[in-house]
């Protein structure tokens, strides 16, 4: 009742000549539209058991991958985080970190490279892959 009120405030005065009709026929017509909005969008129930036991195994997944990066940051040298950081989490090229921290584009990619190389190995031991 309270939008059809509103709409009638906002018509101009000389419009309207029944006001008890037209604010009930606003009031209809809202009523309706408001329930095709709820006939016509089709929800999908997320109770499935499916979707419950690869949502626990997502998150499993998530929990040991946010360990293994906190084990890493730890071991990034200050320089090497930033660059990591620029790159990965902000979407930075190389020749964009270059510009942003006033080194050469090549010294950015062998700090990546040295990251890379050296990490390599203790991931695939601390995640069990060969």
């Amino acid at each position: 009742m309270q939008d059809s009120i509103e709409k009638y405030i906002r018509q101009p005065n000389d419009s309207v000549n029944e006001i008890n009709a037209y604010l009930r026929q606003v009031a209809r017509n809202r009523f309706y539209d408001g329930y095709r909005r709820k006939v016509s969008v089709s929800f999908e129930s997320l109770d499935e058991p499916d979707f419950i036991i690869s949502a626990e195994r997502d998150l499993e997944a998530l929990l040991v991958d946010e360990q293994i990066l906190i084990m890493v940051w730890e071991k990034l040298s200050s320089d090497e985080r930033e660059v990591i950081f620029l790159w990965s989490v902000e979407g930075y090229s190389a020749s964009e970190i270059a510009l942003n921290l006033g080194l050469s584009r090549n010294t950015v990619l062998s700090r990546m490279r040295r990251v890379k190389l050296r990490f390599h190995g203790e991931l695939d031991k601390l995640t069990g892959e060969k």
